[in-house]
């Protein structure tokens, strides 16, 4: 009988009607087969009426958070990159708003190539980016760099040369700073929504 209420608890109200009908007779047959002369009092019926009627229209007892949409990336930015730390800084208009399209052009391909390949999630956050593989000492020499994003990261320093670029990853005046900063912000509050 619990099995049958509980598959039916999503019907819709105008359905119960005919679940009622349903409950009344599964409960006259199990009294007729237990062999008892006298069917369940009616005050039994009765509750196990209303039980069964409150079980089909109550709302579903899910909850909430299973079948609430999930939070976007840039939702999450816009909620925590924007004074990113209680710093006062705003990631998210140096990376995407500022008025050199240009450089939000560039920045956004570089977080967007971080967030693809997940190399700006890491421990080593964004550095594994350009230098890939090479320690960060043999990365700052230009020896064995093989980033997944090293093309982005050195178009968002504006060149190629390894100094500038290295060094370039806390200048937020740059591209690639921002860029730097954002994947940050990214990988320590909003990994899931931006890299799942």
């Amino acid at each position: 009988m619990k099995e049958l209420v509980t598959k039916n608890a999503g019907l819709r109200e105008r359905d119960s009607r005919l679940l009622l009908v349903t409950v009344c007779s599964a409960l006259c047959m199990l009294a007729a087969c237990s062999g008892k002369s006298q069917v369940a009092s009616n005050d039994n019926v009765a509750q196990a009426v209303q039980q069964t009627v409150n079980s089909a229209t109550e709302p579903s007892k899910a909850p909430a958070a299973a079948n609430a949409p999930k939070e976007t990336c840039a939702q999450c930015e816009q909620r925590l990159c924007r004074n990113f730390r209680g710093s006062g800084v705003d990631l998210v208009a140096g990376c995407y708003e500022d008025a050199d399209k240009a450089k939000v052009a560039a920045c956004s391909a570089a977080v967007a190539c971080g967030r693809q390949s997940k190399c700006g999630f890491t421990q080593r956050g964004a550095e594994e980016c350009y230098c890939g593989t090479a320690s960060t000492e043999n990365c700052a020499k230009g020896t064995g760099i093989d980033g997944p994003c090293k093309a982005q990261f050195e178009a968002a320093a504006g060149t190629s040369d390894v100094e500038r670029v290295t060094t370039g990853f806390g200048e937020r005046k740059l591209a690639l700073g921002n860029a730097v900063f954002m994947l940050q912000c990214d990988r320590d509050f909003c990994k899931d929504a931006c890299a799942p």
